[in-house]
């Protein structure tokens, strides 16, 4: 009894086997429903009938079932983290990209909208002297200067500092100076300094 029922048992091992392993083979007879494959037993011999799509059970035949494909496992762990990889080559130049959109109009610019000369000379003669020339408030002061006239007796003009300077809020340009009176001149100079000023004004846009 035992050697039967372990043939009946090998038997259905090598037919479930080869439903598994010839699937594509059986399932053209064997009645199915995509998931199980049905089968019948005889109660007797222990025979084992795969059914077709239209076939069924006999009275003295057990109905059976098996599963075309088990449950799905488990999520297997998580993977140590690989090792980082070679840097890739050097991607191609990409296409150059489509003009930006012309901006807005910008602000009217500042520009100079008048300029004059300013001059003052010194009042009387000395050896050295501290000059101012002023613009006009309102105005600046874009570059200024001196002029120191000789006699041709020998005087020797020292400029010591020639300098934009603002006072009382008031542009101008300052000059400081000595006058050397060598080989005994007795002439005194009179020097005068100017001063280039402006007015500022917006431009059209």
């Amino acid at each position: 009894m035992r050697a039967r029922t372990r043939t009946i048992l090998l038997a259905l091992v090598a037919l479930i086997t080869g439903i598994v392993i010839g699937g594509g083979a059986l399932t053209a007879i064997a009645h199915t429903d995509g998931a199980q494959v049905h089968a019948c037993i005889t109660e007797g011999s222990r025979n084992v009938r795969i059914l077709s799509p239209t076939g069924t059970c006999g009275s003295n035949e057990l109905t059976r079932h098996w599963n075309i494909r088990g449950p799905i496992g488990l999520t297997g762990p998580t993977g140590e983290t690989g090792a980082t990889g070679a840097r890739g080559p050097r991607g191609l130049q990409g296409v150059p990209g489509a003009d930006g959109e012309q901006g807005p109009q910008g602000p009217a610019g500042i520009a100079i909208t008048e300029q004059r000369i300013v001059t003052v000379t010194a009042p009387y003669h000395a050896e050295t002297w501290t000059l101012t020339a002023f613009c006009d408030p309102g105005e600046i002061v874009i570059s200024g200067g001196w002029d120191v006239p000789t006699s041709g007796n020998g005087e020797n003009p020292n400029i010591l500092a020639s300098v934009p300077t603002i006072e009382d809020d008031k542009a101008g340009w300052k000059v400081f100076l000595r006058v050397d009176y060598g080989n005994g001149a007795n002439s005194y100079l009179k020097p005068t300094v100017y001063a280039v000023c402006a007015t500022l004004g917006q431009t059209d846009p």
